[in-house]
């Protein structure tokens, strides 16, 4: 392992590749993910009541874009952007781009 003195554009490489990744991930995968979405809360023993959140992708974006879901939306977006940005640093590191 060696400190890179000079900038190489080969560096910003990860980065472009994560922030593509995440924005498919955030607009493709997460909506369709929760499409469908469904609660349920136990009235008695056995039986529950059982209440549809989302039926669609655009129910989906809705409820992701209420004003109080957006801290939580912002830190899963950053978590996933970390991991990934971990990954292809690695990935790039390995095979030597």
């Amino acid at each position: 392992m060696r400190i890179e003195t000079d900038f190489s554009y080969s560096a910003i490489a990860p980065f472009l590749v994560m922030a593509i990744v995440t924005y498919a991930i955030w607009h493709w995968l997460v909506p369709r993910s929760l499409r469908g979405l469904q609660v349920s809360f136990p009235r008695s023993k056995k039986q529950y009541e059982v209440h549809v959140v989302t039926e669609t992708v655009e129910d989906v974006r809705a409820l992701l874009g209420q004003p109080k879901m957006r801290f939580g939306v912002f830190i899963y977006i950053m978590a996933i952007a970390g991991a990934l940005l971990f990954f292809f640093e690695w990935v790039f590191t390995q095979t030597g781009l």
